[in-house]
């Protein structure tokens, strides 16, 4: 065997008082030169048919997507990159992830093929939530079968939640010999905080819920010109900013919990926030610059009610529209839960009240570096 020691106690010689052995081998126990090493001139060669002890992985790979062979243009894959780098000798990495993936795929290649592997990985219940020891904060792992050369996806833990471990348990063919390789994924973030308040539900529900969406400046700025939105927001012109924002993707979206508060985990990044309600007037707030550990206040944000079309500006048209559903509820086919204003579950002169106490309200965007505009 190539670079190794070979082991000797693999091997046992038995001597006899019999004949010459099948082998035509005959071992010398007394040392005397008149007993014959050999019963007859054979030739004889030794094979050793020890297994492998090779742990070793040749390479250890972290990607994400899929390959488009035919139209590389179209491919999504890429590789992240182990620090340290990899060396079969070197058995722990890490990896700093700044981008919003939930898996990763984790290809490990055997040196020797007769090796075989498993990956250790914390266990997930059927919800894919995280499972725990009874002590609620100590991680449960299972080990999953792992392919040489073939990638297995992993669940990667949230932003905010434990650093994701896995490990590599690389078992060579004699069974004995393991090797463990260990990846931890770290994923650096900020907190965005606030809460809303929704005067007209105080009365009614005494809740306060709305959608958090947030999206990503660089994304925003390829379908909105904040400074044409802005200066339309100064003369309270109706747009379409609303449905603009609504076909960007967002990085996150989220509800705010019943008494208005809401909590956003982030990767560090500048990015555009909205919140909105339906019927409600929307709130925006651009340029939000958040590093590592930074925890952004937003404080609380009361949210106008009226703007039934989604606008931008609360006026007669919002009226309009409540008055055509005046007398209908949660019950009726045609009800437009955006004319619910108080969210009572049915449209009455009270939300039409609402409107009219709020004409002429319009949307402010906050510009993060700029002021309020």
């Amino acid at each position: 065997m190539a670079e190794e020691v070979f082991d000797s106690t693999w091997f046992h010689l038995v001597s006899s008082t019999e004949s010459s052995p099948a082998t035509g081998i005959k071992i010398n126990l007394e040392g005397t030169a008149g007993n014959k090493f050999y019963e007859a001139q054979s030739t004889f060669r030794f094979t050793d048919q020890t297994a492998s002890k090779n742990a070793n992985l040749s390479n250890l790979i972290v990607s994400s997507g899929q390959k488009d062979e035919e139209n590389p243009e179209n491919s999504t894959y890429k590789t992240y990159n182990l620090t340290p780098t990899f060396e079969k000798d070197t058995l722990n990495y890490e990896i700093t992830l700044l981008e919003y993936q939930d898996n990763l795929d984790i290809t490990a290649i055997t040196e020797d093929s007769k090796a075989t592997l498993k990956l250790k990985l914390p266990k997930r219940d059927e919800n894919g939530e995280l499972c725990y020891e009874a002590d609620g904060t100590t991680l449960l792992y299972e080990e999953k079968e792992l392919v040489s050369n073939t990638p297995l996806a992993v669940t990667i833990n949230e932003l905010g939640k434990e650093d994701t471990k896995l490990t590599i348990i690389v078992t060579a063919e004699d069974g004995r010999t393991t090797k463990q390789y260990s990846i931890t994924i770290k994923r650096p973030y900020a907190t965005i905080k606030g809460n809303i308040y929704t005067e007209p539900t105080a009365s009614t529900t005494g809740k306060y819920i709305a959608d958090i969406l947030l999206y990503k400046t660089e994304e925003t700025r390829k379908t909105i010109q904040w400074d044409d939105a802005i200066n339309s927001d100064m003369t309270a012109t109706a747009d379409s900013l609303h449905e603009e924002l609504l076909t960007i993707p967002e990085v996150v979206k989220q509800k705010t919990q019943e008494d208005g508060n809401f909590e956003i985990k982030v990767i560090p990044g500048e990015y555009d926030l909205l919140i909105n309600k339906q019927g409600y007037i929307d709130y925006i707030h651009i340029q939000i610059t958040l590093q590592e550990s930074q925890i952004k206040q937003l404080g609380q944000i009361e949210l106008i009610a009226g703007d039934v079309n989604k606008d931008g500006v609360v006026e007669i048209l919002d009226k309009v529209l409540i008055t055509k559903q005046n007398g209908t509820n949660s019950s009726s086919p045609d009800f437009s839960v955006e004319c619910d204003l108080n969210d009572d579950g049915k449209v009455e002169i009270l939300d039409k009240t609402i409107v009219t106490k709020n004409n002429g309200q319009r949307r402010k965007i906050i510009n993060e570096k700029g002021g309020n505009t």
